[in-house]
C-alpha cells in the first residue's frame, strides 16, 4: 500500500480529512449544504402561476423565480391579497400575523433575508395558502 504524502503529517492530514468529510456530505445530501434561494423562489413562483393561471412572466413578471428572488415578499403579499376581500375573519387574521411578523422583510432579496427566514417565510406562506 502506498503512503501518501498527507498521511505523514498529522496538520496536513486534519484538513483533509476535514474536507474529505464536508465532501462526502455533499454527496450524500445532494449539496443542499448551501442556500439556494432560487428554490424557495421557484416554490413560489409555482403557487403563483397555480393561483392566477398564468405563465412565469404573467402579472407583469411578478410569477417569475427571478423576480421573486429579488424581493420574495412582493408576491407572497400579491397571494394574500388576493384571498384577503375574500376570506373569513380568521383567515384574515392569520393573513394579518403573516405580514405583521415577516414585513420587516419588505423590499429585501432572499439572500438579503438569511436562508433560516426564507425557509420559515416559505413554508408559513405555504401553510395558510393550503388552508385556502
Amino acid at each position: 500500500m502506498q503512503v501518501l504524502p498527507w498521511q505523514l503529517n498529522p496538520y496536513y492530514s486534519n484538513d483533509i480529512i476535514k474536507l474529505g468529510e464536508y465532501i462526502l456530505m455533499i454527496m450524500f445530501y445532494g449539496g443542499d449544504l448551501m442556500f439556494n434561494p432560487q428554490e424557495y423562489a421557484y416554490q413560489i413562483e409555482v403557487t403563483v402561476k397555480a393561483i392566477f393561471k398564468c405563465d412565469k412572466y404573467g402579472l407583469g413578471g411578478i410569477a417569475d423565480a427571478n423576480f421573486i428572488k429579488r424581493d420574495p415578499f412582493i408576491a407572497i403579499a400579491f397571494i394574500l391579497g388576493n384571498f384577503y376581500n375574500k376570506a373569513d375573519a380568521s383567515f384574515k387574521m392569520k393573513i394579518d400575523d403573516y405580514i405583521g411578523k415577516y414585513y420587516i422583510e419588505m423590499g429585501k432579496s432572499m439572500e438579503e433575508i438569511g436562508e433560516e427566514k426564507v425557509k420559515n417565510l416559505v413554508k408559513d406562506f405555504h401553510e395558510i395558502v393550503s388552508t385556502i
